[in-house]
């Protein structure tokens, strides 16, 4: 195989090329990451609210111990 088409300037610019698209696809990435970790953050947060409202919930609703004579 001949590569005597490929100069100087069309090395240079498939490795910019390349380096562009990996670039892009590592931003990809740490987007995908970052709105998966700020998803379960949001999904943990939502669990222990839940979580406080129940309790609290069920601290009203039982009868005051302690109290009878």
């Amino acid at each position: 195989m001949h590569l005597e088409f490929m100069k100087p300037d069309i090395w240079d610019g498939l490795v910019v090329g390349v380096v562009l698209v990996g670039l892009a696809l590592a931003v990809l990435r740490l987007m995908g990451d970052r709105s998966a970790y700020r998803r379960e953050q949001s999904r943990l947060k939502d669990e222990e609210h839940r979580a406080r409202e129940h309790h609290d919930s069920s601290e009203t609703d039982s009868p005051m111990r302690g109290n009878s004579q």
